[in-house]
């Protein structure tokens, strides 16, 4: 299992080469791999109203419009299929990969790829705040924009070198997973402070 996606009732679960799903709290569940490439690990879920995109490592984004039951290969200028995770800003979906970061302002029919610095990057975890977008990527940078992605500061002040593997929010905190633990910022990213009281754990 690598992603979960709740829709009303129905729970749709990632694995590879396709889903899971259920419309019964787990009791029964239908394996669906049409459209999906058999060996693709399906990484994460982003729910746009009534539509769901999924995006797999190695497969590229696929997308349903009817709760999951049926799905669709959505890569259209999308340059690169191993991809991590998917966002949402207002206007635009992101997709982060391998090979850099694409957006789409159409729910993910077609792709165009950010122009700058993250080009070429390889993306690790990704996360919409606010206004804002956030991306750790694997050379330990954390990127934030609050344009949606026309331009980037790089906000990693007080990592000490670490890098980073994964991106989560709290109303106006934001929480940085490392090589060196937990790392918090509570001013949009610019600087960051480690919680370690009572973690005992190093490597996430």
């Amino acid at each position: 299992m690598y992603s979960l996606c709740s829709i009303d009732s129905v729970l749709l679960v990632g694995s590879i080469g396709g889903i899971y799903r259920t419309i019964d709290t787990g009791r029964t569940w239908k394996t669906i791999t049409q459209s999906f490439q058999y060996d693709a690990k399906l990484t994460s879920f982003l729910r746009l109203g009534n539509s769901v995109l999924a995006s797999t490592y190695g497969g590229g984004v696929m997308t349903s419009s009817d709760e999951g039951q049926v799905w669709n290969r959505s890569n259209s200028g999308l340059g690169n299929v191993d991809v991590r995770c998917l966002a949402a800003t207002n206007n635009k979906v992101f997709a982060a990969t391998d090979g850099g970061l694409f957006y789409s302002t159409n729910q993910g029919q077609n792709w165009m790829a950010v122009s700058g610095q993250l080009a070429t990057a390889s993306i690790l975890s990704m996360v919409s705040y606010s206004s804002k977008l956030i991306i750790s990527s694997l050379d330990g940078d954390v990127f934030v924009s609050g344009n949606e992605g026309v331009s980037w500061t790089v906000a990693d002040s007080g990592f000490s070198g670490y890098s980073t593997s994964c991106l989560a929010t709290i109303d106006s905190s934001i929480f940085v997973g490392t090589q060196g633990g937990v790392l918090l910022s509570s001013d949009r990213g610019n600087s960051w402070l480690p919680r370690k009281n009572g973690y005992r754990g190093s490597i996430i």
